[in-house]
């Protein structure tokens, strides 16, 4: 403030000076005024080189500022996303599906080539050109924390000789950053980490070339016989990148990935197209991926390891096209993740085509029951052949949640009674929910009560091209668990198939399996089976529908004490009529049963209407009951007969000749 009020009086007096002169004084006190004028300049001068390096410096200092306040929304940021990463869920900027995209996905560190120091970049300042580097890891790496602090001491770590080697190539090529996985991200902080793990598959793909470094290929060591190939993470560096050039421990040149394609497909088993998908104009790499077969792409990385089990899983999310926080800790739950990601992605039934075997699921013997989900990629290692057998367009639907899903009839056996929409039409969906994978599907029966469920693919060795399928159990409550685990099936070509609504169990603990498999044994007692003896009797739906088995034709009611339910039914004689037969049981009552049909009879509009306390009231009370020992009871075409069975109640149904209740 002093400062400028100097400055307007210092500018103030050439106009004093012209009023001093009109005013006619002595030239000797014209001269004096001059002198201070001359000096006021002076002093002037100096006050305005004053303001300007004032200025410089405080637009210096708002720069830091800003600096600072960026760096601490970037240390904000990367919180967020270390408390997201905890809460086992990502931070997204939009909730649109095609947007979601990790908050800090555009963030990159790159290594300097010509001054060998990290820089960071982030969203389109990116280098359109840069290198990367692939190779195994091995003792004394170098680090993000080498790289900020210990410059002096670099050149005694055995890692930094590769990083120097691949700047040394990259600036020969013409390239001038480089990404190494070792030293370009800051492994101290779980966010970070994580960012760059979703990321990673894209910093490859997106890069100019990738470098290759076999340490262990020298003269006497074959090229395909490197441990390289043996690793979980490099098969996303094998894939994705557009151009690869292979380097022996010298750092002398093997070749290019499009001259060698032939010996990496025949040890990877890879197809070509996706070796060469960089060697010429064509679809990318993404959309690549997508046209192979889920299990296909498996088994790529079902002979590979990783130092910690969680990387099975992290190592493939490029592969398949999904995103997941990491989670150190959760062992094999992150295979399972994995699983329930690409489900969401895809209607690919091959994600179910794996193969148990001993040790698989840490048991000596292949266990007798398993989930839906397999325990880790070593499953998939017979999968390598197959081929859609149909477009996966025509699979069950995923994308939508399981309760927005509907059709003209609703959930199977709803008893609505209109006209049947079939349930494997391209609007049903399967979607992952807290009681397993529900999916709408076409099986077919087979030995020992199991059923067949077809993955809509084929070996391609097999010249017979037969859908392959796996075996399901009936647990009861319409959940199934896969029976067999250790095989796949051939189906049989028009065999007859069911369509309805199954929950296919995610995962069974080991220990838990000795128990359901005793359990399963026992899974029918008390079941109430139905026997169609007429051609004109056709069973449309049942009620409740989660304890339906409609291959077996048979009401599962393994632990309730107590049951209500119907059939829906359909009589095509010289009229068709609509009807259903009511049954239960209870420690009252022991067994009942009460056919009815529409327009004729109040247990049809008790059961029409959903009112199961009436429906069993009405049941009771006009039907038959097993205590009393009435078995049989005949309306209007229709005969119902009951009796004992190996494991439950069985009913039959015949059409009669009855006219009159």
């Amino acid at each position: 403030m002093q400062s400028a009020a100097k400055r307007r009086k210092l500018l103030e007096i050439p106009e004093r000076m012209e009023d001093v002169r009109h005013q006619g004084l002595e030239p000797s006190q014209v001269g004096l005024v001059a002198t201070k004028l001359e000096r006021a300049e002076q002093r002037l001068q100096e006050i305005e080189i004053d303001v300007v390096v004032k200025r410089e410096e405080l637009e210096k200092t708002v720069i830091e500022a800003r600096h600072q306040k960026d760096q601490h929304r970037k240390a904000e940021y990367f919180e967020e996303m270390q408390r997201a990463t905890d809460k086992k869920t990502l931070v997204f900027k939009t909730t649109t599906k095609t947007d979601q995209v990790c908050m800090l996905t555009h963030v990159m560190k790159l290594l300097n080539c010509s001054t060998l120091k990290i820089e960071e970049f982030f969203g389109s300042s990116i280098p359109k050109s840069y290198v990367v580097l692939s190779h195994r890891w091995e003792a004394d790496e170098v680090t993000y924390q080498d790289v900020i602090n210990n410059a002096k001491t670099l050149a005694q770590k055995r890692g930094w000789a590769k990083i120097r080697e691949t700047c040394r190539i990259a600036l020969e090529r013409g390239h001038n950053y480089a990404w190494v996985d070792t030293c370009c991200i800051d492994k101290t902080s779980s966010a970070e980490l994580s960012e760059a793990i979703n990321s990673m598959f894209k910093w490859y793909a997106n890069a100019a070339v990738c470098y290759v470094f076999l340490s262990d290929v020298g003269t006497n060591q074959a090229f395909a016989e490197s441990l390289w190939f043996t690793r979980g993470w490099t098969l996303q560096e094998l894939v994705a990148p557009r151009e690869l050039l292979f380097f022996d421990r010298d750092w002398d040149l093997i070749g290019t990935g499009a001259q060698l394609c032939d010996v990496i497909h025949r040890r990877t088993g890879i197809s070509e197209k996706i070796l060469l998908h960089g060697s010429a104009p064509g679809p990318s790499i993404g959309a690549l991926l997508s046209s192979i077969p889920v299990a296909v792409r498996m088994s790529w990385a079902a002979t590979r390891v990783t130092t910690r089990e969680e990387d099975s899983a992290y190592s493939l999310l490029g592969i398949f096209g999904v995103n997941m926080p990491m989670l150190y800790g959760e062992g094999r739950g992150a295979f399972m993740r994995l699983q329930e990601e690409i489900i969401k992605e895809t209607n690919d039934l091959t994600l179910f085509a794996w193969i148990a075997s001993p040790g698989d699921s840490g048991a000596q013997d292949p266990p007798e029951y398993r989930g839906i989900l397999a325990s880790s990629p070593r499953e998939f290692r017979n999968a390598g052949k197959l081929e859609l057998s149909r477009d996966a367009k025509y699979n069950p639907e995923v994308g939508t949640p399981w309760f927005m899903s509907f059709s003209v009839m609703g959930e199977v056996g709803s008893g609505v009674g209109q006209k049947k929409k079939k349930l494997t039409d391209s609007s049903e969906q399967y979607t992952m929910t807290n009681k397993g994978l529900r999916i709408v599907a076409e099986t077919t029966m087979a030995e020992n009560n199991t059923q067949l469920l077809g993955l809509g693919s084929h070996d391609s060795s097999d010249g017979s091209r037969k859908e392959i399928g796996l075996y399901l159990e009936d647990q009861g409550g319409g959940v199934f668990l896969r029976a067999k685990p250790h095989k796949l099936v051939k189906l049989a070509k028009n065999a007859p198939q069911t369509s309805h609504t199954i929950y296919l169990k995610k995962h069974i603990e080991t220990e838990a399996v000795t128990q359901i498999a005793t359990r399963m044994k026992f899974v029918s007692h008390g079941a109430i089976r139905f026997h169609v003896l007429s051609s004109s009797i056709e069973i449309i739906s049942a009620y409740p529908a989660r304890m339906w088995n409609p291959q077996r034709l048979m009401f599962i009611t393994d632990g309730e004490s107590s049951f209500a339910g119907y059939i829906y039914l359909r009589l095509t004689a010289n009229v068709s009529l609509d009807g259903v037969v009511a049954c239960g049981f209870d420690p009252e009552v022991k067994m009942w049963f009460c056919p009815g049909w529409n327009g004729r009879d109040a247990i049809y509009e008790a059961a029409m209407s959903g009112d199961m306390r009436r429906m069993r009231e009405i049941g009771v009370r006009d039907g038959r009951r097993w205590v009393t020992g009435e078995r049989s009871k005949k309306i209007i075409g229709l005969e119902v007969s009951a009796g004992p069975g190996q494991q439950g109640f069985d009913v039959s149904l015949r059409q009669s000749n009855c006219t009159v209740m």
